[in-house]
């Protein structure tokens, strides 16, 4: 092979070692440094083809009152979410902004629809899933759907459902799913190993 081939073959070799390598660390990034937030949750279950079963998170109609004084707001428009906690703990998207806030805390979303007075935002794809196995997957979604509020006996325990998010400079990546204090998983398994014992 001649030297000028070899060596573009080797450019070529470099970067596509490169991109995937770049990708992961800058998600591995996120996953160390970025703050922990924690997000109640109503999630439903679909199926990826592609990716397999996933429950869809909802953190709830994620919207805004419009203000008077700023620029016009168009759907598909990127924006930046400001993040609160509540006195339980638990974080909510406080705010709305055109601009980069200067907390490191905010996730960068887009407006799915903004009318006269509401913008309504729709969280990025990779704040909407949560990949689990084929067989949890569809139990999440059942624990889930029984620990809503307005479908569940008022004489049961209510135990929250949420997601743990990491946030870093706009970027998010669910960490994980709960239920009560520890990792949905690890409830469902302990669950259907007790159905087993039965």
């Amino acid at each position: 092979m001649p030297p000028f081939k070899t060596i573009c073959f080797g450019l070529v070799m470099v970067l596509y070692l490169w991109v995937p390598y770049s990708m992961i660390s800058h998600q591995e990034k996120v996953w160390t440094q970025g703050e922990v937030h924690r997000f109640r949750l109503a999630p439903v279950d679909p199926y990826d083809a592609f990716r397999g079963n996933y429950v869809a998170l909802s953190f709830g109609i994620i919207q805004f009152d419009k203000p008077a004084s700023e620029a016009a707001y168009a759907s598909d428009q990127e924006v930046y979410l400001s993040i609160g906690k509540d006195s339980l703990g638990y974080s909510y998207f406080s705010g709305l902004s055109l601009k980069v806030p200067t907390a490191e805390n905010y996730v960068t979303s887009k407006i799915a629809y903004s009318n006269e007075t509401k913008i309504t935002v729709l969280l990025p794809e990779n704040m909407r899933r949560f990949y689990m196995n084929e067989t949890l997957a569809p139990l999440a979604e059942t624990l889930a759907r029984s620990q809503r509020r307005f479908n569940r006996n008022p004489a049961e325990e209510f135990i929250p459902i949420f997601a743990e998010v990491s946030c870093l400079a706009g970027e998010v990546q669910i960490r994980d799913m709960y239920f009560g204090d520890q990792p949905i998983a690890t409830y469902l398994r302990a669950q259907i190993a007790l159905e087993a014992q039965e």
